[in-house]
């Protein structure tokens, strides 16, 4: 399974690599997974990064933009009240200054929140407010150019240019609902882009986790059990015992290699102590016939000696008779 997993259709190429081949697949692929890890970790912070940055460049500017819009607009209001309410007309100068100051203050905020506009929608609000603003202030100037107190005036005033002016602020509160939906799906994503990257780092490192146990298990295995395998092989052999299998040696790495280096080993000292012990076989034999042979000269010596000893006797008889008949022929001879 180890090598079906890192060797994909053809495991057995992985037992065709070296020791050093096979531990730089195994840390190769353990830093493609460190590396892997580090660029998906890297790209959901950037993911977050875009929603918070979306949030911090784009919707709380505009939000607080468009607050500042509606403050402005609001003093523009309660000072454009002064100056119809004051009935000197010194007094309602200096309101109107400060009325266009409000307005000028007005313009500088709308030129902040400008740049910030982010959709056609959020664009025709804009306009829209721009429109209904253009028509509520040049109202609010024909009512500030009558003199001070005409009551036809003040009527409009609390009459007509509050609606146009309501009209343009809700232009204003539909941005500002706008903006605010915005920062709120921005926080969501914000906080779905979190929780993604939580599952994914947590997933990544499980996936890393996984993997270093099958490299562990597979350089286990692989190596060190190959390794553990032909060290029992050598000890066997180096008791005469030539009775053992090797697997090992249908390898293609180092491990292979000694364990072909272990046979050749073994078939050599079994055919030496086989032609010893041939040897010595037939040497005993040979001793054997030796020590027969000597057994046969000693038994034929003997019997040799025997034999002489008989003739030997034979003829001590043999010449005493010859004596006994010598000196009786003689004694006939005197006779005669």
């Amino acid at each position: 399974m180890v090598e079906t997993i890192l060797g994909g259709a053809n495991p057995m190429s992985l037992k065709s690599l070296s020791i050093r081949g096979k531990l730089l697949a195994a840390f190769g692929l353990m830093l493609a997974l460190v590396i892997g890890l580090g660029a998906m970790s890297a790209l959901q912070i950037r993911l977050v990064n875009g929603s918070a940055r979306d949030l911090r460049d784009n919707w709380v500017p505009s939000i607080q933009a468009i607050g500042e819009v509606k403050l402005t607009y609001s003093r523009e209001r309660t000072r454009a009240a002064r100056a119809m309410g004051t009935p000197d007309a010194a007094e309602r100068r200096n309101a109107v200054t400060d009325y266009q100051a409000a307005r000028s203050e007005l313009e500088r905020a709308l030129r902040t929140y400008e740049p910030l506009v982010s959709s056609r929608e959020e664009q025709a609000l804009l306009d829209r407010f721009k429109a209904d603003y253009r028509t509520y202030s040049n109202f609010v100037d024909d009512l500030l150019a009558q003199p001070p107190g005409d009551a036809r005036a003040m009527a409009a005033f609390n009459g007509e240019s509050v609606r146009l002016w309501r009209k343009a602020l809700e232009a204003l509160d539909a941005a500002g609902k706008m903006n605010a939906e915005g920062a709120a799906l921005a926080a969501a994503e914000a906080e779905r882009s979190y929780k993604r990257a939580i599952w994914a780092t947590a997933g990544g490192l499980a996936l890393a986790v996984l993997l270093s146990v099958i490299c562990v298990t597979w350089l286990t295995r692989n190596v060190a059990g190959g390794a553990s395998s032909l060290s029992n092989s050598l000890l066997r052999l180096s008791r005469r015992d030539y009775g053992f299998e090797l697997p090992e040696a249908s390898r293609g790495d180092e491990i292979g290699e000694m364990a072909r280096a272990v046979a050749t080993c073994r078939d050599g000292l079994r055919e030496a102590d086989a032609l010893a012990a041939a040897q010595a076989a037939e040497a005993a034999s040979k001793v054997a016939r030796g020590e027969r042979v000597d057994g046969l000269l000693r038994g034929f010596e003997a019997e040799a000696a025997e034999v002489l000893r008989g003739v030997a006797s034979a003829a001590v008889e043999l010449n005493a008779t010859a004596g006994e008949m010598a000196g009786t022929a003689q004694d006939g001879v005197a006779r005669a």
